[in-house]
């Protein structure tokens, strides 16, 4: 029997095995995932709310890091090795 026939018997073994009342969701585990999504949703919402807030500090900052690793943008001259 080749590697990947055995693989394929043991998957099928395995998914055989698996009782229905495992894979269904309780109504504790079902609430935490709900929670864990609506967490998930208000954390971008308030993280957009955020950006959009502070989107001039932001990009001023941004902009003097540009410049500030890029010395050759605002002309210039590259440092000698020394």
């Amino acid at each position: 029997m080749k590697l990947h026939e055995r693989v394929h018997l043991f998957e099928v073994r395995r998914l055989a095995d698996i009782n229905p009342k495992d894979v269904a969701i309780t109504g504790d585990r079902h609430s935490w995932l709900m929670m864990h999504i609506i967490f998930g949703i208000l954390f971008v919402v308030f993280a957009r709310w955020y950006i959009i807030l502070n989107r001039r500090p932001m990009l001023n900052y941004i902009k003097a890091s540009t410049a500030r690793s890029l010395p050759l943008s605002r002309g210039d001259t590259p440092l000698r090795e020394q």
